[in-house]
């Protein structure tokens, strides 16, 4: 026979759920720090430096909008 402390710790399936707890708000990882604006503008101005042709090319081929965060 189950004691009245040992009905009253089982539940039912509805009172727990899955969706009530989700793992990725915990999860981070080394690239959550990494702003994508910066990193862009930065690895245009390594490209400029190491192949001003290549840069060139890449220029080209964007709209002036973001030819304008590639120069700044």
């Amino acid at each position: 026979m189950v004691g009245l402390s040992q009905a009253r710790s089982f539940r039912s399936a509805e009172e727990y759920s899955d969706d009530d707890y989700s793992d990725d708000e915990e999860v981070q990882s080394p690239i959550d720090d990494v702003d994508p604006f910066i990193f862009f503008v930065y690895t245009v101005k390594v490209l400029q430096v190491l192949d001003p042709t290549r840069y060139l090319i890449f220029m080209l081929a964007l709209d002036s909008h973001h030819q304008a965060y590639g120069c700044g």
